[in-house]
């Protein structure tokens, strides 16, 4: 019984983000595959978004046809993606699905000696920057960085001369808008980029500074201590104890009280809920809600829905390791966890797994996660504790914030 949903079954609860991730990577796949009836519950948000990507596939059918996978097989880990490419351009699709960034490399290797324009699609529109004044050349290499589970629609195409004649400001590097000889350069808030304009026959970089506050998605820095649950149940909760910083190398097992520090943007209460949380339907119901992931991640050498040969260590009766393609259940751990945020107490629920059935355990547990923006002090430095039972430091990634908003900020440029 997935937690929250004690009403309908838990398929019946529409995960837009999900869904919309499913539907690009089914675009990938080369016009193999089929769609078939949706939650009742879908949003006219995501039918028209679903409208808007099956018109696209109609349109490039004879592109998306050739479709070959590219940087690996598909599974929990490495980025991997699809490509398709004709005589003037290439269609690559990325799918990053893990919870960190990862960087990509793709060599580009085109036919004609042009220049080229590489543009992102999805999620973002706006084009990369490359080496020769923003464009790329056959031979060039785009270097890109994909976001914690993130699906991408990049396309490379050439250079017509008519682009090149066109007074209008061009921009390199991030998402932007042009009104006369200004332009407005989007992005996240308290990041950076590097940009490059051209304009008028000329071309400028700038590094430049989104205004606002960085909201750091992912908790990494965390120290430690080992003691009874009864031993800090009072007081460290709150965070007061002295530790050491924890590393993958330290030799914890048991009774491990772990402790971060955040700081929580003053403008968070425009973008998602903070009132008081009750978990009545499954998770990714509340996209308004920030939920923190508590993630273990162990590297075993036998993957358990890899097997067909009932036989552990010899994956589909070969004998060596093959790419993950699912989560490791963690149930398994016994990990016992227990969580605050400024020193309220926080549920922890479980993020049970779809594949179900597998010896030993049939609702294997793929992470834990409880709702934390409730529980948050906007414009200041947040405490989160953690305390295990079980705990392998070695497994341990910390913490990552699902459904972190994204804020909006821009720059303006003057053309000269």
């Amino acid at each position: 019984q997935y937690p929250g949903a004690e009403h309908y079954p838990w398929y019946l609860y529409h995960d837009s983000a999900g869904w919309r991730y499913a539907l690009i990577s089914a675009l990938a796949t080369g016009l193999w595959h089929q769609f078939h009836a949706v939650s009742p519950d879908l949003s006219k948000e995501d039918q028209a978004f679903a409208r808007e990507w099956l018109q696209w596939e109609r349109r490039h059918a004879d592109v998306l046809r050739n479709m070959e996978p590219i940087l690996g097989e598909p599974g929990v880990g490495p980025v991997d993606g699809y490509c398709s490419v004709t005589s003037r351009s290439a269609l690559v699709f990325l799918f990053n699905t893990t919870y960190d960034p990862q960087p990509v490399t793709l060599d580009m290797r085109l036919d004609h000696d042009s220049d080229y324009v590489a543009r992102e699609l999805y999620p973002r529109a706006f084009n990369y920057r490359g080496p020769h004044q923003g464009l790329f050349r056959r031979d060039s290499a785009l270097e890109t960085t994909m976001s914690p589970r993130e699906a991408r629609i990049i396309e490379i195409v050439r250079r017509s001369p008519a682009s090149a004649r066109r007074s209008r400001p061009e921009l390199f590097g991030a998402p932007g808008t042009s009104s006369g000889h200004t332009v407005q350069v989007h992005g996240e808030a308290g990041t950076r980029a590097m940009v490059g304009l051209q304009h008028g026959g000329a071309y400028r970089e700038k590094e430049i500074t989104f205004p606002g506050q960085r909201l750091t998605p992912h908790i990494t820095d965390w120290i430690y201590r080992t003691a009874p649950y009864e031993t800090g149940a009072d007081t460290w909760p709150a965070g007061q104890f002295e530790g050491r910083p924890l590393g993958e190398d330290t030799e914890v097992r048991r009774n491990a009280w772990l402790r971060s520090r955040f700081f929580a943007p003053a403008d968070l209460s425009e973008h998602i809920d903070i009132s008081p949380f009750n978990l009545y339907q499954p998770c990714w119901v509340f996209e308004d809600r920030l939920f923190f992931v508590v993630r273990f991640e162990p590297r075993p050498a036998f993957d358990p829905i890899r097997t067909a040969s009932k036989v552990q260590g010899v994956p589909e009766n070969y004998d060596r390791p093959l790419p993950r393609k699912y989560g490791i259940d963690l149930a398994l751990m016994n990990l016992g966890l227990r969580a605050w945020i400024n020193n309220t107490a926080c549920s922890v629920y479980p993020a049970l797994a779809a594949w179900t059935g597998y010896a030993p355990n049939p609702q294997p547990v793929v992470a834990y996660y409880f709702e934390a923006g409730s529980r948050l002090q906007l414009g200041e430095h947040n405490t989160v504790v953690l305390f295990a039972a079980q705990f392998d430091a070695n497994a341990f990634r910390g913490v990552y914030m699902e459904h972190a908003p994204h804020r909006h900020a821009s720059v303006t440029l003057e053309c000269q």
